[in-house]
């Protein structure tokens, strides 16, 4: 069996300058193999050639993006730095660590599925706002949102501290971009 990457890299090695091309793959084991398979065909042509540019498809992303990759835990921090900024009384980090791996997720998501921030991190404790726009609703239906808004509504310890979070997720977003953007970082959705 002859494997598919060997196959491409015989193609364009033999079409002539491979030096010129730009290969993208899905990800880094893909490179590791393409690149493998290329310099089997180079010793076997016996004539050196300049290697192409290879990335894995996030790696190309980034590249187009002029971002730098950024490790999880700079993500973290950077997080932490903006929801300080944005929220006037914000817990200590070691408290925050495990909201801000949540809310980096979800970031992230927002930005892969080119989901409007603006209008998904509205505040859900306004059930006026969801009755109005929810008017095509039948009763059980509306009455199903108000049992859910109602959670909201009432207080206790653990529902505030999520109310005053979500209250924030729209500022604590755009400030948090921003702060990456000047520095030349990127999470992944947000490069994509």
């Amino acid at each position: 069996m002859n494997p598919f990457l060997r196959q491409v890299a015989r193609h364009y090695h033999t079409t002539g300058d491979i030096s010129s091309y730009c290969f993208v793959f899905p990800n880094r084991r893909a490179v590791a193999f393409f690149r493998k398979y290329l310099g089997e065909e180079v010793a076997v042509a016996g004539k050196p050639v300049v290697a192409p540019l290879m990335y894995a498809m996030n790696e190309f992303f980034y590249e187009l993006a002029g971002s730098t990759m950024t490790d999880r835990v700079t993500l973290l921090l950077r997080l932490y730095e903006s929801y300080k900024a944005v929220n006037p009384s914000p817990e200590t980090l070691d408290e925050f660590i495990f909201w801000g791996g949540v809310i980096l997720s979800d970031f992230d998501d927002v930005d892969k599925y080119l989901a409007d921030p603006s209008l998904l991190f509205t505040n859900v404790s306004d059930f006026k706002k969801l009755q109005d726009i929810y008017q095509y609703l039948n009763d059980n239906q509306l009455k199903a949102i108000e049992q859910f808004a109602g959670h909201f509504r009432t207080g206790g310890k653990y529902k505030d501290e999520f109310r005053k979070i979500w209250d924030i997720l729209f500022p604590l977003y755009e400030d948090f971009n921003s702060r990456l953007e000047a520095e030349g970082m990127a999470y992944e959705g947000m490069v994509y």
